[in-house]
């Protein structure tokens, strides 16, 4: 790549003087000189504590267990982590139906939260000071491409979810203001 087509500045944050292309992925080198991707630059938050946290590593251990079909971790120039859980529906609908009850019922049930609240605490006891997850809201939307709130590769659109859901992340740093 020789550069963006009439954009310098551009071409000069990706190029260096050197020739070397930026590309946003973050490695590590091997003793035997084997290069693994480790994750992307921009997947980084930092905290206004200046500490540094993968988000997509805790997203996936707060998905892994099947309960959150998304989860958008946040923390970028905020005092802690938080995070948006999207429920799965089909645990939902499970989950009610071995309780004998409907799903907004077991969604808004002391026996969820506390299911909730004692795997985050499991997957926090992995985690540094930092990166834990301190305040957390359950959403039971349905995300889709359609409203713009997952790209065509299912990913999160992030600026749009935290813009949507920003009455839920200002009531997570209330305190924090």
């Amino acid at each position: 790549m020789r550069g963006y087509h009439n954009k310098k500045e551009a071409t000069a944050e990706a190029i260096d003087s050197e020739g070397w292309l930026y590309t946003g992925d973050l490695a590590s080198i091997d003793d035997e000189g084997y290069i693994t991707i480790t994750g992307r630059k921009k997947e980084l938050l930092k905290t206004s504590t200046g500490e540094f946290v993968s988000s997509v590593f805790i997203e996936q251990e707060l998905m892994s267990n099947g309960w959150f079909e998304y989860a958008l971790v946040i923390g970028d120039g905020k005092p802690y982590v938080s995070a948006l859980l999207f429920i799965e529906h089909e645990f939902l609908g499970s989950l009610a139906k071995k309780m004998n009850s409907t799903p907004l019922k077991v969604l808004n049930s002391k026996k969820l939260k506390a299911m909730i609240e004692k795997y985050v605490a499991k997957i926090n006891k992995k985690l540094n000071h930092w990166e834990k997850v301190r305040e957390y809201r359950v959403i039971s939307d349905v995300l889709s491409i359609e409203d713009g709130f997952l790209t065509p590769s299912m990913k999160l659109a992030k600026k749009q979810l935290m813009e949507h859901y920003m009455a839920e992340l200002d009531d997570m740093y209330k305190d924090h203001a």
